[in-house]
């Protein structure tokens, strides 16, 4: 049987973000990542926050034309585009700062 735990959420919000299992195990492997996870540090809060929003626009691309996810050759990562207005937009910045 596969593991699911890459994409499966763990940990999902009221708002509809969510954290994967996979997600959470990586940042346990930080220095202190299990005590920030137990004291909702920052770090662990800005974390949460990205993975909420990577989650939802990965999610997003899946069903909708007017998100793109793609290899950005001049950063080296993955990157979104989005309609600077609108639904998404709106969903990912209460999510920003965690």
């Amino acid at each position: 049987m596969a593991d699911n735990s890459f994409r499966a959420p763990l940990m999902v919000d009221d708002d509809g973000g969510y954290i994967t299992k996979a997600q959470l195990k990586f940042f346990m492997n930080r220095r202190r990542g299990f005590d920030k996870i137990q004291s909702l540090d920052t770090d662990f809060l800005l974390y949460m926050g990205y993975c909420k929003t990577y989650n939802y626009l990965w999610d997003c691309s899946k069903n909708r034309l007017d998100v793109l996810m793609y290899w950005d050759n001049i950063k080296n990562t993955i990157a979104f585009s989005f309609p600077k207005t609108g639904r998404i937009a709106e969903t990912i910045s209460k999510w920003k700062d965690g």
